[in-house]
């Protein structure tokens, strides 16, 4: 197809709470397929602005597509939706300034786009099946700790 894409979800990544948040990412290559283009213009735009409110007719304008065909072909491409995508990303930058930093959790639900503490727990906790703090715990406990 001249594509490949690779999207491990956290709770597709292995048990090792270290590699639970996998990167999200998306690569083109060779003239791609059907709507790869688009998708990669929707793709930048969502990386774009994930700190803020973003709409699907906003990604759908910026990517040159009509609302539905942008789902369509989004989905095709990536077997998630837009939304879903940016939720996922979303998680995946939050899990890793939770990691990296000493910022308070809520400081960085804010950072990437969420905005209520309750919406970015909840959203953390179904895509990474753990909660923030679980998570910055795991990462952080000595080895062989419980």
């Amino acid at each position: 197809s001249g594509r490949q894409i690779v999207i491990p979800l956290a709770r597709r990544v292995a048990s090792d709470p270290a590699n639970r948040i996998g990167t999200l990412l998306f690569i083109a290559g060779g003239p791609g397929g059907a709507g790869t283009d688009y998708v990669q213009r929707a793709l930048h735009y969502l990386q774009e602005h994930y700190a803020e409110p973003v709409y699907v007719k906003e990604v759908a304008r910026a990517a040159g597509l009509s609302e539905s065909r942008l789902k369509s072909v989004f989905r095709e491409s990536l077997g998630m939706s837009c939304v879903q995508y940016l939720k996922s990303y979303r998680v995946s930058l939050a899990a890793s300034m939770l990691g990296r930093s000493r910022r308070q959790v809520t400081e960085v639900a804010l950072a990437v786009g969420f905005e209520t503490l309750s919406h970015f727990n909840s959203t953390f906790r179904e895509i990474t099946g753990m909660s923030p703090t679980e998570y910055i715990d795991s990462i952080t406990a000595p080895p062989g700790a419980s």
